[in-house]
């Protein structure tokens, strides 16, 4: 049953109050004769009137077919079946270990739940429909219960009790009646989608023989039964994905597109979409991702699904909400190599140039856990042991949000951001996000990068260097901090005999130094000589020889003949 909307429920009464008498004066000739060269004007007037109810119907009508997969009208088939349980997608392909996972933890004993979770877009609901559709004849009852919730878990469950015949006006009580009826039978399968709070389910899962799933991006739910984690496809299978949903012979391109994609069934689904409708191949729609991902993102999703880019907007939104600290500690992880797993030290490696809240957040072991676990609840990131993980494609889509938002909207953010519990850094641009990350990385590796003790720490922060230093170079931003990263950097690869990766980083801060600090400065110089070293190992003598002449003679006239350089 649909509930009305509230402008339905106060608005037309108080509406009918006004056109009533207005439509009864007319027809009747009882408005006084003076304002009859004016009586035109009330048939627009009771138009305008009526507009509101108009619009809240159509939007709640509205709401109510496009909110997708579970919103089904239920059905009691001839042979006494219920089931309004959507069918699987056509093209739900794989998961073969995920159904048999489900399947022992739906079974086992005491609590019956299989709970399904994963990250925006993985495919959890569609999981859950491919189960229901394996498993359809074990069942003689299957309900899908929208459960974003308690609200709809309610109503939902009072739409199975009406079916049941125990239905009542009370919701909650026939919500209740429904459960209990369920606790006294078997054969049935009961699934919960898309829960954001156990207490919107907790008292309101069946005991007995029957059957319950649950889906949530929330791992924390283990008390409600058995966690099954559904993981973005595999390389190999996410390229067989794109080949056979588009019927493409292009490996190679599928291979690498299933590869940036993150193996992200959601993501996967609109790529091919959008090849099948416009026709073109998946080395053309590689070449439109890198240029222009955000908007290919934002497009292509199948019916009754969000995108990938709103979808992953509406979970930073939900955590920006329940804490402003998380929500700034995943844009700054969006600049590290989230799959490698971004150390927590590092992102709390010089708490003062961190922005409140999460200044605050990183000051208290305790309240930074809390926004970690704000972020693990919403499975925008994995958290294991010291590290976070951050999916690839979130990462992208999170930097993408930064880079398009243009300076008018930044200004309009930032005031936003300055009252009370609002996001400071709301109008930060991607230049002013890398330069944090640069200084964080630069004070996490403040050590010798020639001796031995720390290099178990340089090694780990290796691809969070490379992905930041990526990050600058496509702002193109040269800055003192990225520029001492790249000397510590090709400084640190020249102890560990990497001498061509050394090479290439300290000929690029080189350059940058000097666009820097100028062409004399001490840290200039420091670079040259670390990068004439780096020639003198390779074997390129003559250029090291030139290279260290210019860096002796610029340091005795810049420091003079007696100082210790």
């Amino acid at each position: 049953m649909r509930r009305p909307s509230v402008i339905t429920i106060v608005g037309l009464p108080l509406i009918g109050l006004v056109l009533l008498p207005a439509v009864t004066n007319i027809a009747t000739g009882a408005l006084p004769e003076k304002w009859q060269p004016y009586q035109w004007v009330a048939w627009p007037l009771a138009a305008l009137l009526a507009i509101p109810v108009v619009v809240a119907e159509v939007r709640s009508r509205r709401r109510t077919s496009d909110s997708g997969i579970g919103t089904r009208q239920e059905t009691a088939t001839p042979d006494g079946v219920i089931w309004n349980i959507p069918p699987k997608m056509a093209t739900f392909t794989g998961r073969k270990a995920e159904l048999r996972a489900i399947d022992r933890a739906a079974t086992r004993q005491p609590n019956g739940a299989a709970v399904l979770c994963g990250l925006p877009g993985v495919g959890k609901t569609q999981v859950a429909a491919a189960y229901a559709a394996v498993h359809r004849g074990a069942f003689d009852l299957g309900w899908w219960v929208v459960a974003d919730s308690r609200l709809a878990v309610v109503t939902s469950l009072a739409q199975l009790a009406d079916l049941l015949g125990i239905g009542g006006e009370d919701q909650e009580a026939a919500a209740r009646a429904a459960v209990r009826t369920l606790g006294g039978q078997s054969r049935w399968l009961l699934v919960f989608d898309n829960v954001t709070g156990e207490q919107d389910i907790a008292d309101l899962i069946p005991s007995g023989d029957g059957r319950v799933l649950v889906t949530s991006r929330d791992p924390g739910l283990a008390r409600l039964g058995t966690v099954v984690q559904i993981e973005p496809f595999d390389e190999k299978a996410a390229t067989r994905f794109l080949l056979d949903r588009t019927g493409s012979a292009q490996a190679d391109a599928a291979t690498t597109l299933a590869n940036e994609l993150g193996g992200l069934p959601l993501a996967l689904e609109q790529a091919a979409a959008y090849c099948i409708s416009s026709g073109i191949g998946l080395a053309d729609y590689l070449e439109r991702y890198r240029s222009d991902r955000g908007r290919l993102m934002r497009q292509g999703a199948p019916a009754g699904r969000l995108a990938v880019q709103a979808t992953v907007a509406l979970a930073v939104r939900e955590a920006g909400r329940r804490d402003p600290a998380a929500v700034q500690l995943l844009r700054l992880c969006a600049f590290f190599a989230g799959p490698a797993g971004i150390p927590r030290w590092l992102l709390t490696a010089d708490r003062r140039r961190l922005p409140m809240p999460l200044r605050r957040a990183a000051a208290d072991l305790i309240r930074f856990d809390a926004a970690v676990a704000v972020l693990v609840r919403l499975a925008l990131v994995k958290a294991e042991g010291d590290l976070l993980r951050v999916h690839p494609l979130v990462q992208d889509l999170l930097v993408d949000q930064i880079g398009r938002t243009g300076p008018v909207r930044r200004r309009w953010r930032t005031v936003a951001g300055q009252r009370p519990g609002g996001d400071r850094t709301a109008g930060w641009d991607h230049t002013r996000w890398v330069r944090l990350a640069a200084e964080l990385a630069n004070a996490a590796l403040s050590g010798d990068p020639g001796n031995p003790d720390g290099w178990e720490r340089w090694t780990s922060m290796t691809p969070h260097v490379s992905r930041l230093l990526e990050h600058a170079a496509a702002s193109e931003m040269f800055s003192e901090t990225t520029a001492r990263l790249r000397n510590q950097t090709g400084w640190y690869l020249w102890h560990r005999g990497e001498y061509a990766n050394a090479r290439l980083m300290l000929e690029q801060a080189y350059q940058e130094a000097k666009r820097a600090f100028g062409n004399e400065h001490p840290d200039t110089l420091g670079t040259m000589n670390n990068l004439a070293e780096v020639l003198r190992a390779q074997g390129d003598l003559d250029a090291a020889h030139h290279l260290h002449q210019q860096t002796l003679d610029i340091t005795r006239r810049v420091l003079g003949d007696e100082h210790p350089h």
